[in-house]
């Protein structure tokens, strides 16, 4: 009967111990550089006034599992024209740029957008000053889904740029 005989069986041992936490390592610095590239898509692909909104998270949470995300966040941002009840001294507060962001892409009032799941639906039976409201515009919708395609791009070139990390520890 031949006997199996393994070389270097110690550096194999070896990076199977350490395996763990350099790939979690790369995948943490991978789904960062993918976030920031989808951010920065989203940034080119909205109008001018809301470029300051998209960011990108990224972390280990409680669970050690890796996440990231990127899309709209509020930056507190007060720009253009305030409603009146926001103007003058005793107002220290505006309407926060992510709220008229959100306003444009999915509406208001009776202009909604049906496809969109609102936690408050449009009560039929109140009298409003004015029933009309704004139109929505799906801008953000149309910009995520080349920005998931730019977060792909950037995770998987990432992943090839570091691998050698992985096979040298």
């Amino acid at each position: 009967m031949a006997a199996v005989r393994i070389d270097g069986l110690e550096d194999t041992l070896r990076l199977f111990d350490k395996q763990p936490a350099n790939a979690k390592s790369i995948a943490q610095k991978a789904m960062k550089d993918g976030a920031k590239a989808g951010a920065k898509y989203l940034r080119r692909a909205l109008p001018g006034r809301w470029r300051a909104l998209p960011k990108a998270k990224a972390g280990i949470d409680a669970r050690n599992e890796i996440w990231c995300r990127f899309g709209m966040y509020n930056n507190k941002v007060f720009q253009g024209h305030q409603p009146k009840a926001y103007q003058g001294a005793d107002a220290k507060t505006g309407v926060y740029d992510w709220f008229k962001f959100y306003w444009q892409n999915y509406g208001t009032l009776t202009r909604r957008d049906r496809s969109h799941k609102f936690v408050k639906p449009i009560k039929p039976n109140k009298i409003r000053r004015n029933e009309v409201g704004q139109p929505h515009t799906n801008v953000y919708d149309r910009a995520v889904g080349a920005a998931m395609n730019e977060f792909e791009e950037a995770f998987y070139a990432s992943v090839e740029r570091n691998k050698n990390e992985l096979l040298n520890r």
